[in-house]
């Protein structure tokens, strides 16, 4: 199971990527943040390349969404991806590729609230869907 939480603080900007998961060194390979551009996180398979390239895409200010598509189109694999990112203006995106598995998926802030999180279940139980419902995670982002 992997639970990972990008996001941009409304009142003070700040970025930051928050990840559980089993995998050893993850840390290393899947978050990204670049101070006063954006955060994301490139994760399930990892390709450290796509990691070094969403940083630079937000180096270079670019949005969240063109960030995403950009790296839609230069990776090969990307249904074997979820990737979710914020930029510095609170813009979100995120990704889950078809491969992945029928328990992954992602949720993103309702209304431009500045966050995202693409997460993968190994399985869904009914305990978790009753505390991490989408419902109850958006009302968490959101306020």
């Amino acid at each position: 199971m992997t639970f990972t939480a990008v996001a941009r603080c409304p009142r003070t900007g700040r970025l930051g990527v928050g990840m559980a998961t089993r995998a050893p060194a993850v840390g290393n390979r899947c978050p990204i943040v670049r101070p006063g551009y954006g955060a994301a996180s490139v994760q399930l398979i990892a390709d450290p390349r796509q990691t070094m390239l969403c940083g630079r895409l937000l180096d270079l200010g670019y949005s969240a969404t063109k960030v995403l598509a950009e790296l839609e189109a230069s990776d090969p694999h990307i249904v074997r991806r979820q990737i979710g990112i914020v930029d510095s203006y609170g813009n979100t995106a995120a990704f889950s590729g078809l491969t992945n598995n029928g328990y992954s998926g992602h949720f993103m802030g309702r209304n431009g609230s500045p966050w995202a999180t693409p997460s993968y279940r190994r399985r869904w139980s009914r305990r978790w869907r009753t505390r991490w419902s989408p419902a109850r995670t958006r009302s968490f982002g959101s306020g």
